[in-house]
């Protein structure tokens, strides 16, 4: 039996909602309910820099005005206020 052969997945997954053991998957209905969400569009640009002396990475940094670290992945220019999902409330009608 070869478990990556989707159309016996599927039989299997048909089996066990038919069977009870397991609830079937109505994305709509566990949407209901639920306040709309929308991400904020991502960059319009992603641009990969490579820089061969320390002394360039510094230079680099004082241009555009951001402190550059062994762990910086990425930085936004202009500089984006990082949001932290921590500090974020969901407040809406019951």
């Amino acid at each position: 039996m070869h478990t990556g052969d989707e159309s016996l997945l599927q039989r299997i997954g048909r089996l066990a909602i038919q069977t009870g053991v397991i609830e079937p998957d109505l994305p709509q209905e566990l949407r209901d309910g639920m306040p709309e969400f929308h991400n904020e569009p991502g960059p319009v640009r992603t641009l990969q820099v490579h820089f061969q002396t320390e002394q360039s990475i510094e230079e680099f940094a004082g241009l555009i005005g951001q402190a550059l670290t062994d762990r910086t992945k990425y930085v936004w220019f202009p500089p984006k206020e990082r949001e932290r999902a921590i500090d974020t409330e969901w407040v809406g009608e019951p």
